[in-house]
């Protein structure tokens, strides 16, 4: 029998739970108003143009805090994924909730997992659960978090006990985009812990690496069955000007920002998950992007290009699922035609023979967009943080619409 295709949406714990204490709440309330300068100084000409500048000048922004309260509203949440029509969600299990102290498991974290799974369950929504979405306990981070390998060990001690846990889950994603936070995390600094160090950047890729291998081996050994991969951030690079020497430097991006990771720990993937939201022109290793549609992140918009990544991908002989693709658009502007094209671009590549399993959009809800708060809207559904209502965007109804029409895609 044929499975129906995943339609629906990604979230991550920190940026939609509400009330964390894990390295990244730490770094919040630390950084804020220097997170505030950042943003004025660097996004000025979208905040004029968008109507985001009094939420960009906001100090309590740059903080998570209670935000849109998913821990305690997700029964509400689910109840509009239904009427939305989606069969899967994405969420991540908080470590830092589910052992705040080194080596103590909370029971009563576990279960609101389990009671989460068990909701999504009763409406014939599929969980898809990642194990780590950037934010670790502050204990781990203390000790030195990925940047030693003798802490792996720990990283695949949770990763046992959670999928022990969490018998109705047959997708896990045991990490999130390591490429993105061993070079935002350790090579840029711009995350915790904020270190500018190519060699220890270098040395966390890699140590992730093992990290995917190890939770992968402790989730077959509790659920031979599951379906397991890792959240991938892929990128197409397209050479400016079709210049050989620009070719050349595409050939090697992709190599090390597209493929690397997946040809290491390729007999550990039981499909691929791909996150997309990038495509950047090169000329001479740089990015020179036409910039013709733009985020109000100021990403280039062109979601035709998941097209070529599809295509790309096909030499692994893996079933793709699209676990992240989205867009921050605080007016709704752009984000219908982002994911209708989008969709568009995915059947075209299934026309030729890609396996695609999958479609969620990011994100379901608003949610804290890490070193830039939570002014950059994401969510197909819109998030007031202080009444916590949660209101349809036009976007969220034609996604509804998408979904109906292509349900056997």
């Amino acid at each position: 029998m044929k499975k129906a295709f995943l339609w629906g949406a990604s979230t991550a714990s920190h940026q939609v739970e509400g009330g964390n204490l894990n390295n990244w709440s730490v770094f919040e309330r630390e950084e804020a108003g220097k997170l505030l300068d950042q943003s004025i100084d660097k996004l000025s000409y979208i905040t004029d143009r968008r109507g985001l500048k009094d939420e960009i000048g906001d100090t309590n922004s740059y903080i998570s805090g209670i935000g849109p309260d998913h821990y305690r509203l997700y029964r509400d949440d689910i109840r509009i994924m239904k009427k939305m029509g989606f069969n899967a969600y994405r969420f991540s299990i908080e470590w830092s909730r589910v052992e705040p102290v080194e080596g103590e498991f909370n029971k009563l974290e576990i279960k609101h997992y389990q009671d989460l799974i068990d909701e999504l369950s009763r409406n014939k929504i599929e969980p898809i659960v990642t194990l780590w979405h950037f934010a670790v306990p502050v204990w781990f981070e203390k000790e030195g978090g990925f940047t030693k390998l003798n802490n792996i060990k720990k990283f695949g001690r949770y990763c046992e006990v959670v999928s022990k846990s969490l018998k109705k889950v047959n997708y896990f994603l045991t990490i999130n985009e390591p490429n993105v936070y061993a070079s935002q995390s350790f090579l840029y600094g711009h995350w915790p812990p904020q270190v500018r160090n190519p060699f220890l950047a270098y040395s966390v890729y890699q140590n992730l690496k093992i990290a995917h291998c190890l939770s992968y081996k402790k989730i077959k050994k509790n659920q031979p069955v599951a379906n397991v991969s890792f959240a991938h951030n892929a990128c197409y690079f397209e050479p400016y000007n079709g210049k050989f020497y620009n070719k050349l430097f595409c050939r090697l991006y992709s190599y090390f920002w597209n493929d690397n990771f997946i040809k290491s720990v390729k007999d550990k993937l039981d499909f691929i998950g791909l996150n997309f939201y990038f495509h950047n022109k090169i000329d001479w290793g740089r990015i020179k992007n036409d910039n013709r549609k733009i985020s109000d992140l100021g990403w280039e918009l062109k979601p035709e290009s998941i097209y070529n990544i599809l295509i790309d991908f096909k030499k692994y002989n893996l079933s793709v699922i699209i676990t992240e693709n989205g867009l921050a658009d605080s007016l709704d502007k752009y984000r219908g035609w982002f994911m209708k094209k989008s969709v568009e671009a995915i059947k075209k590549a299934k026309k030729e023979k890609v396996k695609i399993a999958g479609y969620l959009h990011w994100s379901f809800i608003d949610n804290f967009e890490w070193d830039k708060g939570y002014w950059p809207k994401f969510g197909l559904v819109k998030i007031d943080r202080k009444s916590k209502k949660r209101t349809f965007r036009k976007s969220a109804i034609l996604y509804s619409k998408l979904i109906r029409d292509n349900s056997s895609i």
